[in-house]
Protein backbone atom coordinates (compact mmCIF):
# COMPACT_ATOMS: atom_id res chain seq x y z
CA UNK A 1 0.00 0.00 0.00
CA UNK A 2 0.93 3.98 -0.48
CA UNK A 3 -0.64 6.31 2.08
CA UNK A 4 0.09 9.82 -0.11
CA UNK A 5 0.06 12.86 3.02
CA UNK A 6 0.57 10.20 6.12
CA UNK A 7 1.64 12.59 8.11
CA UNK A 8 2.39 10.49 11.27
CA UNK A 9 2.39 6.71 9.24
CA UNK A 10 0.35 5.63 11.92
CA UNK A 11 -2.39 3.73 8.62
CA UNK A 12 0.50 2.34 7.20
CA UNK A 13 2.01 1.25 10.80
CA UNK A 14 -1.45 -0.33 11.30
CA UNK A 15 -2.20 -2.10 8.57
CA UNK A 16 1.81 -3.68 8.42
CA UNK A 17 1.57 -4.58 12.02
CA UNK A 18 -1.93 -6.07 11.82
CA UNK A 19 -1.31 -7.93 8.34
CA UNK A 20 -3.60 -6.11 6.11
CA UNK A 21 -0.53 -5.58 3.83
CA UNK A 22 3.16 -7.45 3.75
CA UNK A 23 4.59 -3.90 3.28
CA UNK A 24 3.67 0.26 2.89
CA UNK A 25 5.13 3.45 1.24
CA UNK A 26 4.89 6.71 2.82
CA UNK A 27 4.67 9.88 1.12
CA UNK A 28 4.95 13.15 2.99
CA UNK A 29 5.92 16.68 0.98
CA UNK A 30 6.74 18.38 4.36
CA UNK A 31 9.83 18.12 6.39
CA UNK A 32 8.28 17.77 9.93
CA UNK A 33 5.25 15.37 8.84
CA UNK A 34 8.15 13.39 7.17
CA UNK A 35 10.41 13.45 10.05
CA UNK A 36 6.95 12.40 11.94
CA UNK A 37 6.82 9.75 9.92
CA UNK A 38 10.09 8.54 10.15
CA UNK A 39 9.91 8.16 13.59
CA UNK A 40 7.35 6.37 13.97
CA UNK A 41 8.34 3.43 11.30
CA UNK A 42 11.50 3.45 12.94
CA UNK A 43 9.95 3.42 16.86
CA UNK A 44 7.73 0.49 15.82
CA UNK A 45 10.66 -1.29 14.30
CA UNK A 46 9.25 -0.90 10.75
CA UNK A 47 11.81 -0.04 8.46
CA UNK A 48 12.57 -3.06 6.38
CA UNK A 49 8.60 -2.99 5.63
CA UNK A 50 7.72 0.67 5.30
CA UNK A 51 9.48 2.97 3.46
CA UNK A 52 9.04 6.93 4.16
CA UNK A 53 9.58 8.85 0.81
CA UNK A 54 9.49 12.64 0.68
CA UNK A 55 8.22 13.99 -2.69
CA UNK A 56 5.12 15.54 -3.94
CA UNK A 57 1.57 13.33 -3.66
CA UNK A 58 2.31 10.19 -6.52
CA UNK A 59 5.95 10.81 -7.49
CA UNK A 60 7.05 8.89 -4.45
CA UNK A 61 5.97 5.75 -5.98
CA UNK A 62 6.49 4.14 -9.26
CA UNK A 63 3.65 2.81 -11.24
CA UNK A 64 2.46 -0.69 -10.29
CA UNK A 65 4.34 -0.26 -7.04
CA UNK A 66 1.66 -0.41 -4.71
CA UNK A 67 -1.78 -2.23 -5.01
CA UNK A 68 -4.22 0.13 -2.46
CA UNK A 69 -3.35 3.97 -2.24
CA UNK A 70 -4.60 6.32 0.55
CA UNK A 71 -5.20 9.90 0.56
CA UNK A 72 -6.70 10.89 3.43
CA UNK A 73 -7.50 14.11 5.66
CA UNK A 74 -7.61 16.66 3.01
CA UNK A 75 -10.07 18.85 0.74
CA UNK A 76 -11.21 16.73 -2.05
CA UNK A 77 -9.92 19.28 -4.72
CA UNK A 78 -6.72 18.51 -3.24
CA UNK A 79 -6.68 14.78 -3.73
CA UNK A 80 -8.25 15.20 -7.17
CA UNK A 81 -5.42 17.89 -8.00
CA UNK A 82 -2.77 14.80 -6.76
CA UNK A 83 -4.47 12.21 -8.64
CA UNK A 84 -4.46 14.07 -11.62
CA UNK A 85 -0.88 15.29 -11.26
CA UNK A 86 0.34 11.67 -10.91
CA UNK A 87 -2.26 10.02 -13.27
CA UNK A 88 1.01 8.50 -14.93
CA UNK A 89 2.04 6.52 -11.86
CA UNK A 90 -1.44 4.85 -11.77
CA UNK A 91 -2.06 1.46 -13.44
CA UNK A 92 -5.50 1.38 -13.15
CA UNK A 93 -5.30 -1.58 -11.28
CA UNK A 94 -5.13 0.00 -8.04
CA UNK A 95 -7.90 0.42 -5.66
CA UNK A 96 -8.02 3.97 -4.19
CA UNK A 97 -9.54 4.82 -0.64
CA UNK A 98 -9.78 8.46 -0.32
CA UNK A 99 -10.75 9.81 2.11
CA UNK A 100 -11.82 14.13 1.90
CA UNK A 101 -12.77 16.47 4.52
CA UNK A 102 -14.53 18.63 2.36
CA UNK A 103 -15.86 18.65 -1.59
CA UNK A 104 -15.68 15.22 -2.49
CA UNK A 105 -17.50 15.63 -6.00
CA UNK A 106 -14.05 17.06 -7.31
CA UNK A 107 -12.71 13.26 -6.50
CA UNK A 108 -15.91 11.89 -7.66
CA UNK A 109 -15.58 13.96 -10.37
CA UNK A 110 -12.33 13.01 -10.89
CA UNK A 111 -12.78 9.26 -10.87
CA UNK A 112 -15.85 9.60 -13.48
CA UNK A 113 -13.37 11.33 -15.86
CA UNK A 114 -10.84 8.93 -15.64
CA UNK A 115 -12.98 5.66 -15.62
CA UNK A 116 -13.08 4.57 -12.17
CA UNK A 117 -15.94 3.12 -10.50
CA UNK A 118 -17.09 3.85 -6.79
CA UNK A 119 -17.47 0.35 -5.43
CA UNK A 120 -17.69 1.60 -1.31
CA UNK A 121 -18.33 4.49 0.23
CA UNK A 122 -19.11 5.06 3.93
CA UNK A 123 -19.82 8.19 5.84
CA UNK A 124 -18.78 7.89 9.37
CA UNK A 125 -19.17 10.13 12.58
CA UNK A 126 -16.30 10.60 15.18
CA UNK A 127 -16.29 13.39 17.72
CA UNK A 128 -19.17 15.35 15.91
CA UNK A 129 -17.24 15.02 12.72
CA UNK A 130 -18.68 13.31 9.54
CA UNK A 131 -15.99 11.93 7.19
CA UNK A 132 -16.57 10.41 3.91
CA UNK A 133 -14.52 7.45 2.85
CA UNK A 134 -14.30 6.31 -0.91
CA UNK A 135 -13.48 3.38 -2.56
CA UNK A 136 -12.47 3.14 -6.08
CA UNK A 137 -11.04 1.02 -8.73
CA UNK A 138 -11.07 0.90 -12.39
CA UNK A 139 -14.07 -0.33 -14.28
Amino acid sequence: MADIGSDHAYLPCYCVLNRLTSAAIVGEITDGPFLSAKQQVEKLQLSSLISVRKGDGLEVIEKGEADVITIAGMGGSLIAHILKAGKDKLSGKERLILQPNIHAHHIREWLYQEGYELINEEILEEDGKCYEVLVAEAG
